[in-house]
């Protein structure tokens, strides 16, 4: 498990080896996974397939938190932080 802060306009790319969850706690996120864009809402959860990268963007004026969970303790790959 892992939470994850943003700032505004910061996005993660990441993935992780096994199946995962990304779950939206707080602030305006935009979520991208293999080319499909989606705003979520707060606690609206999201499920990712092993080792698919997806992209998580604060898309708001203040902070934004998600929590991502490994469904089967898989590790985070992180590809890029802009």
């Amino acid at each position: 498990m892992a939470i994850i802060s943003l700032e505004p306009s910061e996005s993660f790319e990441h993935y992780h080896a096994a199946p995962s969850r990304t779950i939206h706690l707080e602030g305006d996120i935009e979520f991208d996974c293999a080319g499909t864009r989606h705003r979520m809402q707060q606690g609206e959860i999201v499920e990712v397939a092993a080792n698919t990268t997806h992209t998580i963007t604060n898309v708001g004026t203040g902070l934004a938190h998600i929590n991502c969970v490994g469904t089967s303790g898989g590790n985070h790959g992180p590809i890029k932080a802009s």
